[in-house]
């Protein structure tokens, strides 16, 4: 399994502290409390967010004031308090070092700031490769950084599963390939979103009882087992072959429909044989895995 991690919103609430400062360094600077605008820069770069605060103030604000009174408030913010870790994050990362994961990180906070982080709350180390937004040159909702991550982890795109809690971070993560799985923080995803996610929860514990859910159903199929019953026939799998397949027989394996699939907590079509299946929601791979963490696709 190979995941990489957005930060700001995901690993850590870092994004309510940012409304604080930024509504700091508004009054400071004369244009009042500005916190709304981290709204409308999630996930951003400081350099892309900074051009959607030049559409919102034009020249009533100076970037060079606004940078240096938000980093004064930060400062002091994080000299009398810890960063504050999102529920769940910890008991994640431990069940996916015991599954031998591939973790990364593609932030688009600048390097120092995402360093300081993941070494304040002590998990610098979990990650493989750690992506931030000083490092590419388009930022989120470009694919740039998610890219980058997988070739970082030497993984194909399909082969990653993204976490983010933004917009822009999904569609950048979906536009490079990977799965994006959504943890909303201070947005909730729109019809957009919800057509491209592969699967959408409260918190990140709840993302490892998922998978690990998941995994235990794996682990318990058994070669020629009979797991449910479609419309359309019955469905049969066989790990030791990697594959399941489709009968319109119980008893007989007639013309089977062949679907191979990877151990990735979940299954996904690599292959059709003859015949193409339509997937929609609810359909084959959704209703063996008992979830919709990658569905088929």
């Amino acid at each position: 399994m190979n995941v990489i991690f957005d930060m700001d919103g995901l690993m850590f609430d870092t994004e309510k502290v940012f409304i604080k400062a930024w509504d700091y360094a508004g009054e400071k600077i004369g244009i009042g409390k500005a916190g709304y605008m981290v709204y409308k820069t999630l996930g951003m770069s400081i350099v892309a967010s900074y051009e959607i605060w030049n559409e919102e103030f034009g020249d009533r604000y100076n970037q060079e004031e606004l940078r240096k009174y938000t980093k004064e408030f930060l400062k002091n913010y994080y000299e009398n308090n810890k960063v504050p870790v999102k529920q769940g994050l910890y008991v994640l990362l431990e069940y996916l070092k015991n599954a031998n994961a591939k973790l990364a990180v593609a932030s688009s906070s600048p390097r120092w700031e995402v360093e300081k982080h993941l070494n304040d709350a002590g998990i610098i180390d979990c990650f493989s490769a750690i992506i931030c937004g000083d490092m590419v040159e388009k930022s989120k909702p470009a694919p740039d950084i998610y890219i980058k991550a997988c070739e970082m982890l030497n993984e194909n795109p399909e082969e990653c599963i993204a976490l983010e809690d933004s917009k822009n971070g999904l569609l950048s993560a979906y536009r490079a390939g990977c799965k994006p799985i959504m943890v909303p923080d201070l947005w909730q995803p729109d019809e957009e979103i919800l057509q491209i996610i592969k699967g959408k929860y409260s918190d990140l514990e709840q993302v490892k009882k998922a998978w690990e859910e998941n995994h235990n159903r794996f682990r318990n199929f058994k070669p020629g087992m009979v797991v449910s019953d479609f419309a359309s026939g019955f469905l049969f799998i066989d790990p030791e072959q990697k594959m399941f397949y489709l009968s319109n027989s119980k008893k007989t394996k007639l013309e089977p429909v062949v679907f191979k699939f990877s151990e990735i907590n979940a299954f996904k079509i690599e292959q059709v044989g003859q015949k193409t299946i339509t997937k929609t929601k609810g359909g084959i791979g959704r209703a063996v895995v008992g979830g919709a963490l990658f569905g088929t696709a």
